[in-house]
């Protein structure tokens, strides 16, 4: 998704079924989402998307604790698969870490060694 004033996907294949809250900024390339309370874009499951190997990539700009400010902090992108596995990307205000999590949510969350304050754009991927 490029943000550009759009929720859609590029391609027109995996476009968000529902969308709330979400106003376009000026991010670090083009342009970017901010969401406000109750914001999320969501992409319905997709046979597209059911790769066993990619890339999760995503510019995020941290502006301090979400209103659910514990150890999974903010989430930049997820996907639950069932009621115990998923994969996310988030950032949390209470140590200023990224953390990766795919699986079990319980033992397969991966933390950055290092810190990255609110305030700063910061680019993450992961290859899976």
């Amino acid at each position: 998704m490029p943000a550009e004033g759009s929720v859609n996907d590029i391609f027109g294949v995996n476009s968000p079924s529902a969308s709330n809250a979400v106003s376009f900024v000026p991010g670090e390339v083009g342009r970017g989402f901010t969401f406000g309370a109750g914001g999320f874009i969501d992409i319905p499951a997709s046979a597209s998307l059911a790769s066993q190997q990619f890339t999760l990539a995503a510019w995020a700009e941290p502006t301090g604790p979400g209103p659910n400010n514990d150890a999974f902090g903010n989430a930049i992108f997820g996907q639950d698969f069932d009621n115990t596995h998923s994969v996310y990307l988030f950032w949390r205000a209470t140590d200023n870490r990224f953390g990766f999590e795919f699986g079990s949510q319980s033992s397969e969350v991966i933390y950055t060694q290092n810190t990255f304050p609110a305030g700063s754009f910061y680019f993450r991927d992961r290859y899976i």
